[in-house]
């Protein structure tokens, strides 16, 4: 599979965790959307990847830390969302990414965006767990 555009479909919940089981994908555009939750660590699976833009959400949370495996990955965009926390270490292709890949997202910080995360006072960053065991009350 080369790749899918679904942007500008006015999509709205959260990016499903199988998107990450489309290992030979090589572009993933989901940009101008509703898209909310968690960025998915299980994008760390597309090893084939090229461009993933994830842009103009309400997506929240921290950029998984795996994601900087994705060693295919030249275009990575996930600006104009409400992510927190500090953006991955650049190593391999994550080095690449300018500013332009991050910017509109108030409680992100480190570089390459020229916030220091000592200087944010971000909301909680921790994905909730995957787990849908709730207390009963009664």
């Amino acid at each position: 599979m080369s790749g899918i555009d679904l942007s500008c479909n006015r999509l709205i919940g959260e990016i499903p965790i199988e998107i990450g089981n489309l290992s030979e994908i090589r572009s993933l555009n989901l940009s101008h959307n509703n898209l909310t939750g968690y960025i998915p660590s299980t994008f760390s699976k597309l090893k084939q990847i090229e461009s993933l833009d994830l842009s103009h959400n309400n997506l929240i949370g921290r950029i998984p830390a795996q994601l900087t495996e994705l060693y295919t990955l030249a275009v990575f965009n996930v600006s104009h969302n409400n992510l927190s926390g500090s953006i991955p270490s650049p190593k391999a292709q994550f080095g690449t990414f300018d500013e332009s890949s991050y910017v509109a997202n108030p409680f992100l910080c480190g570089p390459p965006l020229h916030k220091n995360c000592s200087d944010i006072d971000s909301p909680s960053t921790t994905a909730p767990s995957t787990s849908n065991d709730e207390e009963e009350s009664g």
